[in-house]
C-alpha cells in the first residue's frame, strides 16, 4: 500500500530474547494462500514504512463537519420490550440489502444516488442482535472481494421496526481490503460488542485478524486493537467466521479461517490483553462452532470437506487444542456456502445450511433440496430437520438452474427468542425471522413471497410513547408503540431525534412498524441531508440534499429495489443523469 494509514503498528509480535532485531520474530506467523510458495512468512507488526515529516502553513480552510452515518445515529440505549414476542409459530422473510447496490454495477449505484464506496459484491456477513433489541448488519463491499478497495458497509433494523434502514458506510482501511467481518454481542459481559475482521491480501505487516468493541448498541466504537500473542502462531487465513464464544472459565473464543481446508480458534483469557492460537484444527474451511453442556466445542462444517460425502464434524474437549472428526447427516458445503451453528436459549443446538453443495451433489439418503434449519436437544448428536421457505438460488445466473442456497449465514437470536438468519450470495441477500415453535411446528408454510414477506399484524394494543434524554435532562429521542396482534412490539407513531442543542435530528411517523409519509434527516445545522416520501402501497422516494439545500439525487423505489426515475445533480443545482429502473436494475 501506498497509503501510511492503512498499515497495522509495529508491535505485537514477541521477540525471542537475546535476538538480533534483524532477525525473524520468534513466533512467525504464516499466511497460507494460493501464493504460500512464493511468501510463506506474513511478520505481523513487522515492514518498512514509516511516517513522511512534512513542515507547511497550517491550512486556511476548516475541515469538514463530522456527521455519523445513519446506522450510528439515533441508537436507543435499552428498551423495556426486548423480551416481547409472538407465543405461537412465527416465520418471517424479507430483504436484507436494496438493489441497488446489491448485485448492482457502479452506474446504477450512482444513479440511486448511494454512496461511491458502495459496489456489486456484497457478502461475507456480519450480523448481531444488539443489546437494545436492534439488529445490526455489517457487510463488506468490493467488485472480486480482495482488491484494496474493499469496505465494510452497515445496516440496522432498529427494534419495533418491521423494515431494515437504507445501508451506509461504516468502517475502511485505506487501501486494504477490509474482509470476513464477525461481529459476537457478549451478554454474559454487560452486552458489549466485538467486531472482528481480517486484512487478507496485505502483505506488509498485518495480523492474523483485528478488532474494536462498542459498549452503546454499535453507536460508537473502541479505537482498532490488534492481537498480542503469547505463543506460536500456527499456519492460517485472515479470515474470521461466524462465532465466537465465551467458556464458563471466561475464556474468549474467535473462529476463523486455518490453511487450506481447515479451521481454527484464537483465544483469550484477559478480554482480548493477550492472545493464543489454540493448536489444533479442524475438518472444513469455515467451521461454526457452539459449546456443549459439557464444556466441550462442537464444530461444524464448514465446507470442501466432506466424509463420505457427509459433512464432518469436529469435537474438542481440551479448548481447541485437539480435534475428534466425525460425519454428520447433512450434505458435505461447498464453494459459496458458510453454515451457522448456534446454541438456543433453551438449551437446544440451532443449525442452518444446504441439503446439497453446488452442483447439486449430496449423498443418496439426501433427497430434499434448497436451505434447512435443524434442531438438536442432545448436543448434536441426532436432529430435527426443517425445510427453510423462501430461499433463493444462488446471485449468478449461471447457477440459477441449481436449488436453492442459504450461501453465506449467520445465526443470531434475540433476548426475546426470536432466531435470526441472515444469508448472502443470493438476489438480494435475506433476512429470516422464526422462532423455535415455528421448526417444531407440523403446519405448512407458504412458499409464496407475497406470504413470507408479508406483515401481518393489523393493530397495536395501547400505544405508548417513550423518551430518552441527554444528561441535562434535555430530550434526545421520543417514540411511540404496542404490542401488536401477533405478539411482536412494533414503533406505531411518532418518532423524532434531537441533538444536543435541542435541534431536530430525524423524525418519521410509523404505523404498525413500517414508515409512512415524510422521513427526514438533519444535519446538525438545520439543513435537510435526505427525505424519503413512504406511501402505503410501498413506493416512495427518497431525496439527499447537498449541504446548501440543493438537491443531489432523487430516487423512487417499491419496497427495497429501485422502481421508476432516478436524477442526480451537481452542487449547483446542474442535471447530472436521468435514468428509469425496474426491480432495481437500469432499464
Amino acid at each position: 500500500s501506498a497509503n501510511r494509514a492503512g498499515l497495522p503498528p509495529r508491535f505485537g509480535v514477541l521477540v525471542e530474547v537475546g535476538s538480533r532485531r534483524d532477525q525473524e520474530p520468534t513466533n512467525q506467523v504464516r499466511l497460507v494462500t494460493s501464493a504460500a510458495t512464493r511468501a510463506p512468512v506474513d511478520r505481523a507488526g513487522f515492514h518498512h514504512v514509516g511516517f513522511r515529516v512534512v513542515q507547511a502553513d497550517l491550512a486556511s480552510t476548516k475541515p469538514e463537519p463530522m456527521f455519523e452515518p445513519f446506522v450510528r445515529q439515533g441508537v436507543k440505549a435499552s428498551i423495556a420490550q426486548l423480551k416481547q414476542a409472538p407465543d405461537k409459530p412465527y416465520f418471517r422473510k424479507r430483504h436484507l440489502l436494496p438493489i441497488p447496490p446489491d448485485n448492482s454495477p457502479d452506474e446504477a449505484i450512482a444513479a440511486a444516488g448511494l454512496p461511491p464506496s458502495f459496489r456489486k459484491h456484497n457478502h461475507s456477513p456480519a450480523f448481531e442482535v444488539c443489546p437494545n433489541g436492534d439488529l445490526l448488519l455489517i457487510i463488506y463491499t468490493s467488485y472480486f472481494e480482495y482488491e484494496p478497495g474493499v469496505s465494510f458497509m452497515a445496516a440496522r433494523l432498529r427494534f419495533g421496526a418491521d423494515e431494515w434502514d437504507m445501508p451506509e458506510p461504516m468502517f475502511d482501511t485505506p487501501d486494504v481490503n477490509d474482509h470476513a467481518p464477525l461481529l459476537w454481542t457478549d451478554w454474559s459481559w454487560r452486552g458489549r460488542m466485538w467486531f472482528f475482521w481480517g486484512w487478507p491480501m496485505l502483505r506488509a505487516g498485518a495480523y492474523p485478524f483485528q478488532w474494536m468493541t462498542s459498549d452503546d448498541s454499535g453507536a460508537t466504537w473502541s479505537e482498532v486493537r490488534f492481537p498480542v500473542f503469547t505463543g506460536p502462531v500456527g499456519p492460517h487465513f485472515r479470515q474470521p467466521i461466524n462465532t465466537a464464544l465465551r467458556a464458563a472459565d471466561g475464556t474468549i473464543y474467535m473462529a476463523s479461517d486455518a490453511e487450506k481446508t481447515k479451521s481454527l480458534l484464537w483465544a483469550t483469557k484477559n478480554e482480548g490483553e493477550s492472545w493464543y492460537d489454540t493448536g489444533g484444527r479442524t475438518a472444513g474451511r469455515h467451521t461454526t462452532f457452539a459449546l456443549l453442556d459439557d464444556g466441550s466445542i462442537l464444530g461444524m462444517g464448514g465446507k470442501s470437506t466432506d466424509i463420505d460425502g457427509y459433512m464432518p464434524k469436529a469435537l474438542s474437549r481440551d479448548g481447541g487444542r485437539t480435534w475428534e472428526m466425525n460425519k454428520t447427516p447433512f450434505a458435505a458445503q461447498g464453494v459459496n456456502q458458510r453454515p451457522s451453528l448456534l446454541r438456543l436459549q433453551s438449551g437446544r443446538l440451532f443449525f442452518a445450511g444446504d441439503f446439497q453443495r453446488r452442483g447439486n451433489i449430496a449423498p443418496k439418503d439426501v433427497t430434499e433440496r434448497g436451505g434447512y434449519v435443524a434442531l438438536s436437544d442432545d448436543d448434536g448428536k441426532t436432529w430435527r430437520i426443517k425445510r427453510l421457505p423462501g430461499a433463493q438460488p444462488h446471485k449468478r445466473p449461471d447457477l440459477q438452474r441449481e436449488p436453492a442456497t442459504l450461501g453465506y449465514t449467520v445465526a443470531r437470536q434475540g433476548p426475546n427468542g426470536m432466531i435470526h438468519l441472515v444469508t448472502t450470495m443470493n438476489v438480494p441477500c435475506l433476512h429470516f425471522e422464526f422462532n423455535e415453535a415455528w421448526i417444531l411446528s407440523d403446519a405448512p408454510t407458504p412458499d409464496s413471497d407475497a406470504e413470507l414477506m408479508r406483515s401481518p399484524p393489523a393493530t397495536v394494543r395501547n400505544p405508548q410513547t417513550f423518551t430518552e434524554k441527554f444528561v441535562n435532562g434535555a430530550i434526545k429521542i421520543r417514540w411511540s408503540g404496542g404490542v401488536a396482534d401477533d405478539g411482536r412490539f412494533l414503533k406505531h407513531g411518532e418518532e423524532k431525534w434531537y441533538y444536543p442543542n435541542g435541534k431536530v435530528q430525524y423524525q418519521a411517523s410509523f404505523e404498525l412498524g413500517r414508515k409512512k409519509g415524510e422521513e427526514t434527516l438533519y444535519r446538525p445545522d438545520g439543513t435537510v441531508a435526505w427525505r424519503w416520501q413512504h406511501n402505503r402501497d410501498g413506493t416512495g422516494v427518497w431525496t439527499h440534499f447537498w449541504a446548501n439545500g440543493r438537491e443531489k439525487s432523487e430516487s423512487a423505489w417499491r419496497g427495497s429495489m429501485a422502481e421508476g426515475r432516478a436524477r442526480t445533480w451537481d452542487r449547483a443545482g446542474h442535471l447530472v443523469s436521468e435514468v428509469n429502473f425496474v426491480a432495481g436494475k437500469l432499464n
